[in-house]
């Protein structure tokens, strides 16, 4: 019998986290805590992407927390598509909503293609994460976008005019996610594929760029990320997230990965 982990069960045996800075995470005590899990995605820029901070403490500053119309929507909108632009095969997808619901525009959640090994058909909507190709034979695609800590709904990118129109964000969500596009902008158009490294590739470890899945016995994930840990690394609490490598590691973060995957049988 496999056991159906519980995302929110794993992440209750971390101790109380205090501050984090990049790709780590600090507790009460100063114990670092190298992450590669980054809340599913959400912190593909690290937990403090530059200039979010000042971003919302601007915002916020206005009063002006619910979903009503303002300027930061048209920001979204525009950095989006600049991001967009420099996506390969995503010229076509001019349509672009942003939904406050998962299941916003009527679509069904959207396929991983790091998971999904059915062939993608017209129609369906299409996870794209950082760092992997733009899946160009799509209709529809949702963009996984790096805004940490704040549950933003869905932007999805569309080839036509076909999704029923988009939800008013708040302007809080919309200047974040807005913040967060232009830092992922620079970031793919600088950095070199994190894929390049390989850490994890080898049993029980499949890797995709940047994203590691694991292939092994689902009944022993507890132990394991009882046991990463305690090594000083945070792996995903769910067998539905992958393990992400960061955009940077240092000299002793390579080292501790090395140390930890390569001792595992």
């Amino acid at each position: 019998m496999v056991i159906e982990l519980k995302e929110q069960e794993l992440l209750r045996l971390m101790p109380a986290i205090r501050r984090a800075r990049d790709f780590h995470l600090y507790d009460t005590s100063g114990k670092r805590y190298l992450d590669l899990y980054q809340e599913g995605g959400r912190a593909w820029l690290g937990h403090r992407p530059d200039g979010l901070s000042l971003q919302l403490k601007n915002i916020l500053s206005r009063g002006v927390y619910a979903p009503y119309p303002g300027s930061e929507e048209g920001k979204l909108y525009k950095a989006l598509k600049a991001l967009l632009m420099i996506l390969p095969g995503s010229s076509e997808f001019s349509h672009i909503r942003y939904y406050s619901s998962v299941l916003g525009g009527g679509l069904p959640e959207a396929a991983d293609p790091l998971y999904s090994k059915a062939d993608r058909k017209p129609g369906l909507c299409t996870l794209w994460r950082p760092g992997l190709q733009w899946p160009h034979d799509a209709i529809n695609v949702e963009m996984l976008i790096p805004l940490p800590g704040l549950a933003y709904g869905r932007v999805i990118a569309s080839r036509d005019d076909s999704l029923p129109q988009g939800d008013l964000p708040s302007p809080v969500v919309a200047g974040g996610l807005a913040r967060c596009v232009w830092v992922l902008k620079n970031c793919l158009e600088t950095a070199a594929p994190v894929g390049e490294l390989d850490l994890l590739e080898g049993a029980p470890w499949k890797q995709k760029g940047p994203y590691c899945l694991y292939t092994g016995n689902a009944d022993n994930y507890k132990i394991l990320f009882s046991k990463a840990l305690s090594a000083g690394i945070l792996l995903p609490p769910s067998l539905d997230s992958p393990c992400i490598l960061p955009g940077h590691l240092t000299s002793g973060d390579v080292s501790l990965v090395k140390q930890f995957f390569g001792g595992l049988s």
